[in-house]
């Protein structure tokens, strides 16, 4: 800021920020920081509000998620498929345990977390076989 607006003047700074070519998140920062700046150095001014503008997350096809299954270790490929087919964040498949999946229904039930809902969801045959090779082999090596 001081490199390129007078920082004791607020309205050189508040036309520098909103002249400058970036992002709101940035322009956010920017004036959060100079209003410390005004705070410790008795300055008044009038925050401007920006609003945040959340970015679409990019999606990978299919395609590419199954190369990534496909080319990782035993442990992850069964942790990447869960992911893939129940849409749960990372975050919420740490907190299932065993008794989270019905075997004989084919459901897995996601507690969730920061803000989305608990669900039930039902999974294709293959992932529950895969489940169960996966809990197998875990329980033989906890022998």
């Amino acid at each position: 800021l001081a490199a390129n607006a007078n920082i004791d003047d607020p309205e050189s700074v508040r036309a520098f920020i909103a002249k400058k070519s970036c992002a709101n998140s940035q322009k956010m920062n920017l004036v959060k920081a100079y209003n410390y700046y005004t705070l410790v150095n008795n300055i008044v001014w009038e925050r401007p509000r920006y609003k945040w503008e959340q970015n679409k997350p990019k999606i990978p096809s299919e395609e590419t998620l199954n190369k990534i299954i496909a080319s990782c270790g035993w442990k992850y490929s069964v942790v990447f498929t869960l992911l893939k087919e129940t849409g749960a964040m990372p975050k919420e498949l740490s907190g299932v345990s065993l008794r989270d999946i019905d075997f004989e229904r084919e459901t897995i039930t996601i507690r969730g977390r920061k803000g989305h809902s608990s669900r039930t969801i039902k999974l294709k045959p293959n992932v529950v076989a895969m489940l169960k090779t996966y809990i197998a082999s875990a329980r033989c090596q906890n022998r």
